[in-house]
């Protein structure tokens, strides 16, 4: 596949782009949640009608308890973050989100300066991730939901440091990469691309992140990862 976006990718992201710059301009933090819910129906409604007119050749070999993706780079927009923060305050006590904030911070400074291949060396696995399995499923980020594989061991192998291609459906990664880019309100398509763990980290450790976020501040500045790692095209 060359790498001009196709025609739905264009739509999609042009249209969640819309809803973020109304949500960054006019909305509260608890804008950004609705704002991250709508996204997610947009990329999830695309894909279904892409199965459909396009299914698969092979189905998923992803499973409940299947997490070598989870030991990857993982990207994530800011109000993914701020999202993500917000959902675990609200699901779990105040102690555990401290002890999730730390957890952030330690691992977020054993993978600060790491490139892609080198957070695949450190295999360490995700703060979300218990017993395999992810534990805020219900708003994992869009780089999350585009991760699938016909074949996990070859996820395995590229988790063992193999340069392989994976076999994977390509709708599913085109459509949840260009409802990132959507999310990202910024002119530079990649500056608001951060690391989830150091975001993560951020956005738990202050509850005014959000509000400091849609007012202009850089609070994600830590957390940003070099323009060439947008994951995109």
């Amino acid at each position: 596949m060359n790498d001009e976006a196709l025609p739905y990718e264009s739509i999609l992201e042009s249209g969640i782009r819309g809803l973020t710059a109304t949500a960054v301009a006019d909305g509260t933090p608890d804008d950004l949640n609705t704002l991250v819910q709508e996204a997610t129906e947009l990329a999830e409604n695309l894909l279904t009608s892409l199965r459909h007119l396009n299914p698969p050749e092979r189905p998923a070999a992803c499973r409940e308890g299947c997490a070598h993706c989870c030991r990857f780079q993982v990207t994530v927009t800011p109000p993914e973050a701020l999202t993500l923060a917000d959902y675990v305050r609200r699901h779990e006590p105040e102690a555990a989100v401290t002890a999730l904030a730390e957890t952030c911070r330690a691992l977020a400074a054993a993978e600060r300066g790491l490139d892609a291949a080198g957070r695949v060396r450190l295999k360490r696995a995700c703060v979300f991730l218990k017993n395999e399995c992810c534990t805020v499923y219900e708003v994992r980020p869009f780089a999350c939901r585009g991760a699938n594989a016909t074949d996990d061991t070859q996820c395995a192998r590229a988790l063992d440091g193999e340069d392989i291609n994976l076999s994977l459906y390509l709708h599913q990664a085109n459509v949840m990469k260009a409802a990132a880019r959507g999310l990202n309100h910024a002119d530079d398509k990649a500056a608001g691309q951060l690391e989830l763990t150091a975001a993560t980290a951020i956005a738990l450790s202050d509850e005014t992140a959000a509000d400091q976020w849609l007012e202009g501040a850089p609070v994600f500045a830590e957390a940003r990862l070099p323009a060439q790692q947008f994951p995109g095209r």
